[in-house]
């Protein structure tokens, strides 16, 4: 037998406890590192939002969220991941189909993460903070896109992006 991370003995290899070992720290790592808000342009220092228009019944044009080769932002850092947005407003109180994907030409990977959204404030309701999302680690330095649909045609919707940027434990 051998000795789990508490102490306590599991039966497994050594092998595999290191392997699980391995992952849980990476994990932790990633959800407790730096935080970045990106505005227009992929600017980290501006508060001007990144603003997208949905189509009719349909997703919008891509629009460039962090353009290429301009991180990693905290120099050392390789890798990056999109994780929520912070809605400023919006046209309309429909709900935003929004997604984000990586890459030289927004979408056209054709891997993208797709969230809802809506504006911070609807009626008497103030929306109540940011909107998680889940995406891939990607190099630093590779374009992240947004585009948004609306059941109105040619809805804006403006928000700041959050990421992670990281130096990862565990290779690709």
């Amino acid at each position: 037998m051998t000795k789990w991370l508490d102490g306590i003995e599991q039966i497994g290899s050594s092998a595999q406890l290191n392997t699980i070992q391995r992952e849980a720290t990476e994990t932790e790592k990633h959800f407790h590192n730096q935080e970045l808000w990106l505005g227009n342009a992929g600017n980290a220092s501006t508060l001007t939002p990144i603003t997208l228009a949905s189509g009719d019944a349909a997703f919008g044009d891509w629009v460039l969220a962090s353009p290429g080769g301009s991180q990693p932002y905290v120099v050392g850092n390789t890798h990056m991941d999109g994780h929520r947005v912070f809605i400023k407003e919006a046209s309309t109180g429909t709900p935003f189909r929004i997604r984000g994907s990586a890459g030289i030409t927004g979408g056209a990977s054709g891997f993208y993460t797709e969230f809802m959204a809506e504006s911070e404030t609807i009626g008497n309701r103030t929306f109540g903070g940011p909107v998680d999302f889940m995406s891939d680690r990607v190099a630093s330095g590779t374009s992240v896109w947004l585009s948004c649909k609306n059941v109105l045609d040619a809805s804006t919707i403006s928000l700041f992006m959050g990421i992670h940027e990281y130096v990862p434990i565990i290779g690709d």
